[in-house]
């Protein structure tokens, strides 16, 4: 599975997160996303049926100025977890 996670500054307040899943294998498909900003659960996102890809947009995240960090854990239609890590100040 392939996961990205990119950050932008929000001119409002904190930070914009973009997060994507996407199945690489062609028959990996997506059931389950978990993701954390600087230790806080979003809520758990349960797909039924699983999809090949996920996107989401979390808009004013995070702390400006301040140390900054998202977790996003992706799970297959077979249990099979993948994470990734974006940190930043």
């Amino acid at each position: 599975m392939n996961i990205t996670i990119n950050h932008t500054k929000n001119p409002a307040v904190g930070w914009n997160v973009d997060v994507t899943a996407l199945g690489e294998a062609a028959s990996e498909k997506i059931s389950q996303v978990i993701v954390k900003i600087n230790g806080f659960p979003e809520p758990t996102e349960t797909l039924n049926p699983p999809v090949k890809s996920w996107h989401k947009l979390y808009t004013q995240k995070g702390q400006y100025p301040g140390d900054n960090k998202v977790e996003l854990t992706a799970s297959d239609q077979d249990g099979n977890q993948t994470s990734a890590t974006d940190a930043w100040e």
